[in-house]
């Protein structure tokens, strides 16, 4: 565990928790609560972690909110705690929230049908598998490939999203994001600091607050968390982050999440 911002007490965030009458713990999944996996309908968390987390969920005026560029319906069936967390999916376009109530961003039509003719030119290119279709968001994960393939191919992906435009006289209504292991192409303002802003708006400026990420999509979610709370880089490797403290899984992963709970029971 290391400490990366000089003007954090770590000791007084701990000492905040502990008194605080309202805290939030928001995570990202793939990266941070799990390991990353080429299959990734088999990415399931640390051992210890939904142990670890269905015991925060069960301390009184514990917020647990999982925030994640997957779909509400992948995470739900991976994290496999009963009842579910709340859960932000597609970086912020959908949710599911304590009281299990789903629901999702409007999609501008355009939007929609340039994120699906992208989806249906991969997969007729036999990308299928790499492939992840999400509410106005398309993902291409290269993890598992050679380095100059993974490249080229986000480059010919490029391509085609911009002949896509041109061809059809469309407005350029994606952002084009890389992260760790793939391209993605996403809604303007779907990111997870969005979420997270959301979420803080509703906690209240009260509230003890963490995040946990790995990813660059993560960043979003530091950046919206700062001064506000703590960010959390769960990385075996260090990289650039705006994140306030480091930590490397499984290990300091779980001792973090003991200690938010004994924290929270005190």
């Amino acid at each position: 565990m290391k400490l990366l911002n000089d003007g954090l007490s770590i000791d007084s965030f701990w000492g905040r928790l502990a008194s605080s009458g309202n805290r939030i713990l928001m995570l990202d999944y793939d990266g941070t609560l799990a390991p990353f996996r080429l299959e990734r309908d088999k990415a399931m968390p640390y051992s210890g972690v939904k142990d670890a987390l269905t015991r925060i969920m069960d301390i009184p005026r514990c917020r647990v909110v999982l925030v994640t560029g997957r779909t509400v319906s992948d995470i739900a069936s991976l994290i496999d705690i009963h009842p579910l967390p709340e859960i932000w999916g597609a970086h912020g376009m959908e949710r599911l929230d304590k009281d299990g109530i789903y629901g999702r961003n409007p999609v501008p039509p355009q939007t929609e049908q340039l994120v699906t003719d992208l989806y249906n030119w991969l997969f007729l290119k036999g990308y299928k598998s790499q492939t992840e279709l999400k509410p106005g968001c398309l993902a291409f994960h290269t993890r598992g490939m050679e380095e100059d393939d993974a490249k080229r191919l986000i480059l010919e992906i490029k391509d085609k999203y911009l002949e896509l435009i041109k061809n059809n006289k469309r407005e350029d209504d994606l952002e084009t994001h890389l992260f760790d292991g793939g391209i993605e192409f996403r809604t303007r303002g779907a990111d997870k600091g969005r979420a997270v802003n959301a979420v803080l708006r509703e906690g209240g400026m009260d509230a003890a607050v963490a995040y946990l990420g790995d990813d660059f999509t993560d960043e979003d979610a530091f950046k919206a968390i700062k001064e506000k709370g703590l960010g959390v880089l769960v990385r075996r490797k260090y990289r650039e982050t705006a994140a306030d403290l480091w930590i490397s899984p499984p290990d300091e992963l779980i001792d973090f999440l003991s200690y938010w709970e004994e924290m929270c029971r005190r």
